[in-house]
């Protein structure tokens, strides 16, 4: 039986290294934040309709009238500092990161939703081919 399509990939459970552009031997270890990563859907899901504000009605839809879409990034930027950064650079810490080096999680967050997005293509292709 091949059940290989549906494992949780590596790049969730172990991680990949990141380097940020511009730094040299800064690296990280982040599992990716992608669907298959449970803690950090979960956190998003709960920034959205939590910090978000997005409710739910009566018709399942959300309602995003009171969405304050920088909260939510805000509230996705700690889930991703909370549940994918796996290994810090020595020196630097959680606190470090979220502070004086904002700008660095942040392009660290983006580099690891590129990579996630580029894996969740590659798996639809393999997908598609094995099914044929």
């Amino acid at each position: 039986m091949d059940f290989e399509r549906y494992r949780t990939p590596r790049s969730v459970t172990e991680g990949v290294t990141l380097e940020l552009p511009g730094t040299s031997g800064a690296e990280f270890v982040v599992a990716l934040p992608s669907e298959h990563n449970r803690a950090f859907m979960a956190a998003q899901q709960r920034a959205l309709v939590g910090k978000g504000k997005a409710q739910l009605g009566e018709d399942n839809e959300l309602n995003f009238a009171d969405f304050d879409a920088v909260e939510f990034q805000e509230a996705r930027t700690k889930a991703f500092l909370d549940h994918c950064i796996l290994k810090l650079p020595d020196g630097l810490t959680r606190e470090m990161l979220a502070g004086e080096y904002y700008a660095g999680l942040q392009a660290l967050f983006a580099q690891a939703n590129d990579l996630a997005e580029d894996e969740k293509k590659a798996a639809a292709i393999a997908t598609k081919k094995s099914k044929a």
